[in-house]
């Protein structure tokens, strides 16, 4: 009997605010205690002659990658899924479906995601995240 392990193509990525800027980052996850970092690839030669250890502490520079704290409240994962503008769809992105804007978030009950209005607490006004919708869809934005 041959056992094999099916490989994903899904990407593996995070999100996050930085806390030093309040800019949006992504990248890979790394939690230490309460702490969220996002370790980000430096490929762009303005990256990286600008990533160093600040002031503040909280961005470091680790040979070709450069890592930097994040609020951990503010942490999404890449669902696998873009918007019509072919931007990515993180869990906790907010998006804009028909004129209404709704919150992306995990259930674990469910093991999906879904979307739905962060304001409605029951969970009968959340739906499943179906292609249909990712596809009609495009990430709202907040400044």
């Amino acid at each position: 009997m041959k056992i094999g392990i099916r490989e994903s193509s899904m990407e593996i990525e995070f999100t996050g605010k930085r806390i030093d800027n309040g800019e949006s980052i992504e990248g890979s996850l790394l939690r230490d205690g309460t702490a969220s970092f996002i370790i980000i690839a430096n490929t762009d030669p303005q990256l990286r002659a600008c990533s160093y250890m600040s002031d503040s502490e909280k961005e470091w520079h680790i040979d070709e990658y450069s890592m930097c704290e994040v609020h951990s409240d503010s942490v999404g994962q890449f669902i696998g899924q873009v918007d019509k503008n072919k931007t990515k769809i993180f869990s906790n992105s907010k998006i804009r479906y028909m004129g209404i804007i709704y919150e992306i978030r995990y259930d674990e009950d469910e093991c999906r995601y879904m979307y739905g209005n962060p304001d409605w607490s029951k969970k009968q006004y959340w739906w499943e995240l179906a292609v249909d919708v990712t596809s009609e869809c495009e990430v709202y934005v907040t400044a």
